[in-house]
């Protein structure tokens, strides 16, 4: 079974979508020792950035990109793939669709030809007939 498939079977919350993936670790408070882990508690991402992402970007000779960036690259990837900007807002967890529309318009396409052909095909229908009534 892989890593990732492995984490996810044994993580204890996981049937709560909205769960923390990564457990953080809860301090003592004595001074040494990593803590022990605690998915109620958000993980290090400063810790995480400076000792493994850039590490790794680094060893892979990619110029650093900030962990922000790669928000910016998803939802591009999304766009890429056509899937709608309604949808990558849920995603990204954006309650306002506004901060989509205001930051990636320009990324999803804007090709109305689908829309057009089912209008066409709404105007080509036959005319019903006038039901007169006889009375």
């Amino acid at each position: 079974m892989p890593r990732h498939r492995e984490h996810v079977a044994a993580h204890p919350f996981g049937n709560d979508p909205d769960a923390m993936f990564w457990p953080g670790r809860r301090r003592s408070g004595r001074g040494g020792g990593r803590g022990t882990l605690d998915y109620a508690i958000q993980f290090n991402l400063d810790n995480f950035y400076r000792k493994h992402f850039l590490v790794v970007l680094k060893e892979l000779r990619i110029p650093v990109v900030r962990w922000h960036d790669l928000r910016h690259f998803y939802v591009s990837a999304c766009a890429s793939a056509g899937i709608p900007i309604e949808r990558v807002a849920k995603y990204m967890g954006h309650a306002d669709i506004g901060t989509m529309y205001k930051h990636y318009l320009h990324l999803f396409s804007d090709d109305h030809t689908d829309d057009m052909a089912r209008l066409a095909a709404v105007a080509s229908r036959p005319a019903l007939a006038r039901i007169i009534d006889i009375g």
